[in-house]
């Protein structure tokens, strides 16, 4: 399979979204994909350009509110939301405690079936991609769930085993727990370009929280959101 292609598992992963809205958008030809032997593949570098500027209004049952997709990212941190303690913890350990930090905060009122949710999206298709960053999230949204919107982020200056497509180790996790999925889907497509414009390697070497705000901060006036 080419790595440059999602297939449809993979790209419903992606983006949180089912298959079936997947497919209706395929219907509709309202996202960028491609048939080959009887398959549609989406290709990686038009989806995230799909995600920028041809996002469907349709995607939320309620629209979240344009304030609300305007807030900065560093807003959705909340203090002492950027972890460098990680270690070398076994993948299903690191979730629980993330998990544990976000119930902590006030930010899920399940930690149970977000837990399950979380490894459920992992088991399907790891959310670590290349370059040292995953981008951890549910399967579906799960609003009643989240409290109040909110991202968590952890950095392991030695790596982790997250089942990365290019075999390296991961060094950034990011939970997003985020109501709406337009706004999820925003955030992703920032996130992946804030993460080639350097996050990786700038957020290691930062080494503590309040330069790692200041990374984000720097690197999402480089990477606004649209």
């Amino acid at each position: 399979m080419d790595p440059n292609l999602f297939t449809l598992n993979e790209v419903a992963a992606f983006l949180r979204l089912s298959e079936e809205q997947i497919m209706n958008l395929v219907g509709t030809k309202r996202i960028p994909f491609v048939e080959l032997e009887g398959k549609h593949l989406f290709p990686k570098d038009k989806i995230e350009a799909w995600i920028e500027n041809n996002l469907p209004a349709d995607l939320d049952e309620g629209a979240p509110p344009d304030t609300l997709l305007k807030v900065p990212l560093t807003n959705f941190i909340p203090r002492g939301g950027i972890l460098f303690t990680l270690g070398k913890k076994p993948k299903d350990a690191i979730l629980s405690h993330l998990v544990t930090l976000s119930q902590r905060f006030g930010c899920i009122s399940d930690p149970e079936g977000f837990l399950d949710a979380l490894k459920e999206r992992e088991q399907m298709v790891s959310t670590a991609l290349e370059g040292g960053v995953a981008f951890l999230h549910t399967r579906r949204r799960i609003p009643k769930n989240i409290l109040r919107p909110f991202i968590l982020v952890g950095v392991s200056q030695d790596g982790l085993h997250w089942d990365a497509p290019d075999g390296k180790p991961t060094h950034v996790l990011v939970l997003m727990g985020l109501r709406h999925d337009t706004l999820h889907l925003k955030i992703l497509s920032q996130l992946a370009r804030m993460t080639r414009a350097g996050m990786v390697k700038k957020l290691m070497e930062a080494g503590e929280e309040e330069k790692a705000v200041k990374v984000l901060v720097a690197l999402e006036k480089k990477c606004p959101r649209t």
